[in-house]
């Protein structure tokens, strides 16, 4: 049998551990929302090709629900320059066609490869939500720096794809 002090301990266990749940969700919420925020800002400040004008804009979230669900939620009504946005969720990053964006969510990280060489012919701008992930080929990568969310940008990799971006982005980030 327990005694009262080892019933109190295991109670204030037990909040503790719903406590560091409820942290840990409301963090996971927060990350899916800020990198949604994000990439419908990247969408608003890159450039696509006139011929592109009179077609939605389509960003692909390939394995991030969260991200998927807070994207469309965003972009709900919206236009970006002049284009209406429409949002599609893929499982996997092959076969990806039409896209102007894809996001490359954290689980699917070793489809980086797949992905470019893919969409290596196309004006597509790759986002992964994994850092280190601009040096094998995405435009930006996200990153938690010092507690802070931020993005890796590379330049090269955005003109590769024949796509270009503001400066604000660039300066924004950090320059790969």
């Amino acid at each position: 049998m327990k005694t009262h002090s080892e019933i109190a301990l295991s109670r204030l266990l037990i909040i503790a551990i719903l406590w560091a749940l409820g942290c840990a969700t409301s963090n996971a919420q927060q990350t899916s929302r800020l990198q949604a925020l994000y990439l419908f800002n990247f969408a608003k400040n890159t450039s696509w090709s006139a011929s592109d004008a009179d077609k939605p804009l389509t960003m692909v979230v390939v394995g991030d629900k969260a991200v998927a669900k807070d994207l469309k939620a965003i972009s709900k009504n919206k236009q970006v320059g002049g284009r209406p946005v429409e949002i599609a969720e893929m499982a996997s990053a092959q076969g990806i066609q039409g896209a102007d964006i894809v996001f490359l969510g954290g689980a699917k990280s070793a489809q980086i490869e797949t992905l470019v060489s893919e969409q290596a012919a196309n004006k597509v701008l790759i986002v992964s939500a994994t850092e280190g992930q601009c040096a094998k080929g995405a435009c930006i990568a996200f990153e938690l720096n010092k507690g802070k969310f931020t993005y890796t940008i590379s330049e090269a990799n955005i003109k590769s794809h024949g796509l270009s971006v503001s400066r604000v982005l660039i300066t924004s980030g950090k320059a790969l």
